[in-house]
């Protein structure tokens, strides 16, 4: 194989490498948007809710929202030091 080549292959591994990682950004980003909008309607439920039980219902499931986003900041964050890294 001659390096003109293998250049050529090595650089469709490398682009193919980066566009999965791009996919995969733009995939988390859309779920922390979606995350993101459901945290702000739980909030506005919490606050104009009377229910105690209510209350502590909505309170469980912002804080399992909450978790999920940090999670996915911290994914998105990896990816980015990821991609500067592989520059």
């Amino acid at each position: 194989m001659k390096l003109k080549k293998a250049l050529a292959k090595l650089s469709a591994y490398l682009s193919a490498k980066q566009r999965e990682q791009l996919e995969e950004r733009d995939s988390i980003k859309k779920v922390l948007k979606a995350l993101k909008k459901k945290r702000d309607h739980l909030r506005e439920r919490l606050e104009h809710s009377d229910n105690k039980t209510e209350q502590a219902h909505l309170q469980k499931k912002l804080e399992v929202i909450t978790a999920q986003r940090q999670k996915g900041l911290q994914a998105l964050k990896e990816l980015k030091s990821v991609r500067k890294a592989s520059k």
